[in-house]
């Protein structure tokens, strides 16, 4: 063995001491406490099964105790000897090699030094791979009938049966005989619960609405021990000194102790629980123009509030309509849905009730649309029309103010001033932003009840009503119920009077379709007598033109004798500008095709100087027909010169001009043929003599195309631009 190898031996041997002594001392450490954690682990047993008290707490405390003590004065220290007997035990190493390192020869001669040398070599290479091993308590010498097997599968069997939920609060010591503090303690509910005060044992499992309060009373001590919830600290209330309340609100779950870790005087388990929330149901139905729900409520604590909202489905920033509820559990409500502006919108109608609690819950919301509401005065659809952007839109109140402004500048119908007034200034509160715009939507719709209400719209109203008992009692004929004459008879006086009343107060304007009352009762009288003779078929497709001819009546305006003469005049060259419509276009597709010639054209040119002399004479203007004139000029030149395409588009440029011109003139709808659209009865009489004449704003397609456009601009899946395009069209008239 080298210098070297003797110098480094020596350490490692020194550490390898080290080792052995402390397995050693963990070793006769755990045999110390094998029967003391034996009582422990058996009084825990006792605990999980129910069977531990104060006493046994405490007698398991003592025993433990003195074991412990009896294996302190047991305890033998390990020294250096007992490492290197258990390291020369462990590695199996006979001869005892650490005691041949220590040893010195008897004889110091050259020889017998050489000699020991060689041996001490031979114990150091044993000692080379030496262990300590790991810590062997042998516990089978201290427990010889395994109790320690039994002891282990009482805890497992105790863990599975109740859990270790009921080692809370079984630690502590017992009142009696030892003088310790009193506690009292107190669980008081949340006013809404409805459930008196109750007392709390020590120890127990407590389960407690989210917001009750528990209350600690503490007698005795001197000083006051300290209160935790959750691991937070909760501030006494000194009443005397030796007398302490603590109070606490409980909001979330935890631990509740009295007293320091080591000294726990009461401890609960706190389970925090939220309310209960409402149970909502819903049933509703939509008829005509009203909204019908009812609602049932299941509350254990009651109702504190009951709300119903309307709100766009697809328009998130849109106003809500609200409404407040009765708060009961089972309830019905009507809402007249007239009143609202989201016409041909996608709601959601949704109930939401909040319990005395503080829960709230709502109903699955039911989906409807809000019918668009029926009317004949052409303001009141614009201020309509208004309500529901602006409802849908409120961020965009100031460019619908300026909307307003247009419309009170130039109204679609003859409107009070007061009204007129009204809507001027709301408008300008709205562009200038210096009105909410839930308080201008609501604004503008007592303008449109202002101008509804007025003489027009109730005589509007009456009109309606006498037109639907008259269709009604028409369609029960259809079912093989047709009415009698005289009621037949009472039904048409009706119209003949509410027609006659709206003329009375009605103003004149342009002549646009006229159309005879002695053709609208003809009419009736035909459907009465094919339905009781079994012409079903025919006698509806009579009802459907009815129903066309009273629609126009219900905006209808009056003329004189002479103003009729006029529009009759109009009317036959409105047909003579219709058949010359259809020729040039005729003579369009002939110049597209290049086989057109210039006399054609010409002639066309002649026909349509002769009707604007007629139109003249008539005393109307149509300032269009120049404008065809000189593209059917044009077209002739063009013609001439074999210049086809410079023909085809003067040619469109005339049919354009013959197009709105045509749609400017008046035409005649007797609404019969023969002596009925001559508006005579039988004998020759006028059935309509009260009724000069009648010249109603036409109900065309342009009030279907306006209605198709308002409910294609309800979409809000459509572009901005799309939005802002369907607006001006539905705006041309107020421009």
């Amino acid at each position: 063995m080298t210098s070297a190898s003797r110098l480094a031996f020596p350490k490692r041997l020194k550490t390898l001491r080290r080792r052995a002594l402390l397995v050693l001392w963990v070793e006769r450490s755990l045999r110390a406490l094998f029967w003391p954690v034996m009582v422990a682990a058996l009084y825990i047993a006792a605990v999980l099964f129910g069977l531990a008290n104060g006493f046994l707490f405490l007698s398991a405390v003592l025993l433990s105790l003195g074991l412990l003590g009896f294996a302190f004065f047991r305890f033998r220290a390990p020294t250096s000897d007992d490492a290197e007997a258990r390291i020369e035990m462990v590695s199996h190493l006979p001869h005892r090699p650490f005691a041949a390192l220590a040893d010195q020869p008897a004889h110091d001669d050259a020889l017998g030094r050489k000699i020991w040398e060689q041996h001490q070599g031979r114990m150091a290479a044993r000692l080379a791979g030496a262990r300590t091993g790991v810590p062997a308590p042998r516990w089978e010498a201290l427990d010889p009938f395994s109790v320690r097997v039994l002891l282990s599968l009482l805890l497992l069997t105790g863990l599975i049966i109740s859990g270790p939920a009921r080692l809370a609060g079984s630690f502590l010591l017992p009142s009696w005989p030892f003088s310790g503090p009193v506690i009292t303690a107190w669980v008081t509910p949340p006013a809404y619960a409805g459930i008196a005060p109750y007392t709390i044992a020590p120890g127990a499992d407590i389960l407690v609405l989210t917001g009750s309060k528990i209350s600690l009373l503490v007698s005795g001590p001197s000083h006051p021990p300290p209160v935790r919830l959750a691991g937070a600290k909760i501030p006494d209330m000194p009443l005397d000194a030796q007398n302490f309340r603590a109070e606490l609100t409980v909001q979330r779950s935890g631990r509740l102790t009295i007293g320091p870790w080591w000294h726990r005087l009461a401890s609960w388990r706190v389970t925090a629980q939220p309310p209960a929330a409402p149970v909502v149901s819903l049933e509703a139905s939509v008829q005509g123009e009203t909204l019908t729900f009812s609602w049932k409520v299941t509350d254990p604590y009651g109702l504190d509030t009951l709300n119903a909202t309307i709100a766009p489905h697809d328009y998130p920033k849109a106003l809500q309509w609200h409404l407040s509820l009765p708060a009961q559990t089972d309830g019905k409500q009507k809402i007249d849905l007239t009143g609202l502006p989201y016409y041909l919108v996608a709601l959601d109608l949704t109930v939401t009730v909040k319990n005395l609690a503080g829960v709230t819950a709502a109903a699955p919301p039911f989906p409807f649309t809000e019918p668009l509401a029926p009317t004949s005065d052409r303001t009141v659809q614009a201020i309509m029309l208004l309500r529901k952007h602006l409802a849908l839109q409120p961020d965009r109140e100031a460019a619908f103010g300026a909307d307003a402004l247009k419309l009170a500048k130039s109204p679609r119908s003859q409107i009070a001033s007061s009204a007129d007034l009204h809507l001027a200034y709301t408008g300008a509160a709205m562009r200038g932003e210096a009105i909410a715009p839930d308080a201008a939507e609501a604004r503008l719709l007592q303008i449109q009840m202002e101008i509804a209400t007025g003489t027009d719209f109730t005589q509007a109203r009456a009109r309606e009503d006498a037109d639907k008992a008259l269709l009604n009692a028409l369609r029960s004929g259809l079912n093989g119920q047709p009415p009698d004459q005289a009621a037949l008879q009472k039904m048409l006086d009706a119209i003949n009077q509410v027609t006659a009343n709206h003329l009375a107060v009605s103003s004149s304007g342009p002549v646009t379709r006229i159309i005879s009352m002695a053709a609208v009762n003809e009419l009736a009288r035909r459907i009465a007598a094919d339905e009781e003779a079994g012409k079903t078929a025919q006698a509806n497709a009579e009802l459907q033109q009815l129903a066309q001819l009273l629609q126009a009546l219900r905006t209808a305006r009056p003329i004189s004798a002479a103003q009729l003469a006029q529009a009759q005049a109009a009317a036959a060259a409105g047909q003579a500008l219709s058949n010359m419509l259809r020729a040039e276009a005729a003579l369009r597709d002939q110049t597209m095709q290049g086989g057109a010639s210039a006399d054609p054209q010409g002639k066309l040119a002649e026909g349509l100087a002769g009707i604007r002399r007629r139109l003249g004479d008539a005393g109307y203007a149509a300032p269009e027909l120049d404008a065809a004139q000189q593209a059917m000029q044009q077209a002739q030149s063009a013609l001439a010169a074999q210049d086809f395409s410079a023909a085809a588009a003067a040619e469109s440029q005339a049919i354009q001009a013959l197009q709105k011109a045509l749609s400017g003139l008046p035409q005649m709808d007797q609404g019969g043929s023969g002596q009925e659209a001559q508006g005579q009865n039988g004998d020759g009489a006028s059935d309509d003599a009260p009724l000069p004449g009648l010249s109603p704003v036409p109900v065309n397609p342009a009030d279907a195309i306006q209605q198709e456009i308002m409910r294609r601009d309800a979409d809000p899946s459509l572009p901005e631009a799309v939005h802002e395009y369907l607006r001006r069209l539905l705006n041309l008239d107020a421009q």
